[in-house]
């Protein structure tokens, strides 16, 4: 359970200065004879296991003392008054329900970027003439995107009509050498009918002359009016050009301007920039729900911590993060099933490190019987142990 591991912490550094003072005290016994090493030896070994022993017999029953004392927390508590119990149990719900919709907050994906939140957090009150400018703008870019499309068709009509026209005028002029052609022909056939003939074909020759003058005059009358058109052409064209070129000059002009705002913003387009300010209005909602939560949750757990506080509860605070064993009883059992298994084990190392020191003086004991010579530095060990002993008794 979460409430042991905040209750014991594993320890990464023994007692070593106490180990250390023991074995610099009394290992030292026996310096000038080779024969003495052995005890030298035995002894530092001896002291350095009573250290060790000694450092996790304290370590040990202090955390029996803290086990204790929760369990002790928990009797309190299950032995309130219903009414006292029933407003700790409101103030645990309102922590619970507050840190629920807190984690539904945080977990709701947001739709636009960090990196885009701060941005818009940096510029959010030129954003939106920046969106209302940008819609203008791209509303007007595409009107000028317009205009150069009719233009280039336009242009493209205009020189496919000069090129018409001017074909034209290469069949008027292919036409107008056959007439002229057929006219020779016809006005020699005519000469040399009568000249053989002798026959009048003075009306012959009015009908060949007014029928190639009437023709001379449609193919000159078209000549003229094609010229006339290609000139048409070719200045609509030029003014078509004209126009293109200056509505070129706005389109690269409000190109650039929006192209700017696109990049500036990191946006597609207007309706882009619209929505992702949306989503921005949507996230700093969200943000100040969330800072609200957190305040909500300082104020209940202040409001729990003034509750338990006429207790003299040993730790009020860890219940902060056990809420739901103040409403749930079963959660409540759970945990003191758990520190009372806790407790057993630690008193199973009590146990452990006393057995250990009193090996450790019987081997004291021992020892003294059998060297001469250091009585007295064996008798300051052994009634070290039994101090110690008598002291963790």
């Amino acid at each position: 359970m979460s409430l042991l591991k905040n209750i014991f912490k594993s320890k990464t550094k023994r007692n070593q200065e106490k180990i250390d003072t023991i074995a610099a005290t009394y290992a030292p016994i026996i310096m000038d004879s080779k024969s003495r090493l052995f005890t030298k030896d035995y002894v530092a070994n001896q002291c350095e296991q009573i250290g060790n022993a000694v450092a996790e017999l304290e370590e040990a029953r202090s955390e029996y003392e803290i086990t204790t004392k929760y369990l002790n927390d928990m009797q309190i508590l299950e032995d309130l008054p219903a009414a006292t119990k029933a407003k700790i149990e409101e103030i645990a719900n309102n922590i619970l329900l507050t840190q629920q919709t807190k984690e539904t907050s945080v977990s709701t994906t947001r739709k636009i970027s960090d990196a885009q939140f701060v941005d818009f957090e940096r510029m959010k009150d030129d954003i939106p003439s920046s969106i209302r400018r940008l819609k203008e703008n791209e509303d007007y870019q595409s009107k000028l995107k317009r205009d150069l499309d009719i233009l280039e068709g336009e242009k493209i009509g205009w020189i496919q009509e000069k090129k018409h026209l001017e074909q034209e005028l290469v069949w008027i002029k292919k036409i107008a050498i056959l007439l002229f052609v057929f006219f020779g022909a016809g006005i020699v056939t005519l000469f040399t009918i009568q000249f053989l003939g002798g026959e009048d074909l003075s009306t012959g020759f009015m009908i060949a002359i007014a029928a190639i003058g009437i023709g001379g005059i449609a193919l000159l009358i078209r000549k003229q009016n094609d010229e006339h058109l290609i000139m048409q052409s070719v200045t609509n064209r030029n003014f078509a050009i004209t126009l293109q070129n200056k509505i070129k000059l706005k389109y690269v002009s409000i190109t650039n301007a929006v192209d700017y705002v696109k990049e500036h913003y990191h946006v597609k387009n207007a309706y882009d920039f619209r929505f992702q300010w949306e989503q921005y209005l949507d996230a700093v909602k969200e943000k100040e729900r969330i800072e609200r939560s957190d305040e909500d949750l300082i104020f209940f757990y202040n409001q729990l911590r003034r509750s338990l506080t006429p207790f003299e509860l040993y730790d009020s605070r860890i219940w902060e993060t056990q809420v739901h064993a103040l409403i749930d009883p079963k959660e409540m059992v759970e945990i003191r099933h758990e520190l009372l298994i806790r407790r057993q084990k630690i008193r199973e190392r009590i146990e452990l490190q006393y057995h250990q020191l009193e090996n450790s003086r019987d081997d004291f004991a021992s020892v003294l019987k059998q060297k001469q010579g250091f009585e007295s530095e064996f008798s300051r060990i052994i009634e070290m142990i039994d101090r110690i002993l008598k002291h963790h008794s």
